[in-house]
Parts: structure tokens; C-alpha cells; sequence
């Protein structure tokens, strides 16, 4: 694997640090509903726009990397969905 752009590297590296950051310290607040967000929900999009920032910020580096960065987002964001999802449709 090369790195085409160095910068392009690690600035997604870092926007995808930060969105992981967010996402896992909203999971120890309250998620809420669409309708009635909690304090874990803006924090838990925000991170998930991050690591979607990331993607695209590295989609300049190879295919495999690519990859791993969308796998991290959808390993990260599913939770997050599935939680939401449980308590709005509990309510």
C-alpha cells in the first residue's frame, strides 16, 4: 500500500479519530428519539459525520484503506442506529 498524499492521510487518520471519539462517549449518555433527542444524539451524528468526513477525505489513498475506513464507520454507526431505532419505536 502507498500513500499518494501524505496530508490527505493523516488529516482523514484524524477526522476519523475524532468522530470514533465522539461516538464512543455518547454511548455512555442517554440516546433519546428523533423526536425527543437525548444528550447522546447529537454527538453520536456528529461522530458519524466525522468518520463519513474521514472516508472521504482518504478516498485518495488505495482501495484497501478505503475499506477499513468504511468498515470502522459502519461498525460504529450501526449501534448507534440500532439503539435509536429501539427506543423511538418503544415510546
Amino acid at each position: 500500500m502507498r500513500i499518494k498524499n501524505g496530508r490527505d492521510f493523516w488529516a482523514g487518520l484524524m477526522f476519523a479519530g475524532f468522530g470514533l471519539a465522539f461516538m464512543l462517549t455518547a454511548f455512555s449518555y442517554r440516546m433519546g428519539s428523533a423526536l425527543r433527542m437525548g444528550p447522546a444524539y447529537f454527538p453520536a451524528v456528529r461522530g458519524g459525520l466525522l468518520a463519513l468526513l474521514a472516508v472521504f477525505i482518504t478516498e485518495s489513498i488505495s482501495g484497501a484503506l478505503l475499506g477499513l475506513a468504511i468498515a470502522l464507520l459502519l461498525v460504529t454507526l450501526a449501534p448507534a442506529v440500532r439503539k435509536t431505532r429501539a427506543i423511538a419505536f418503544r415510546e
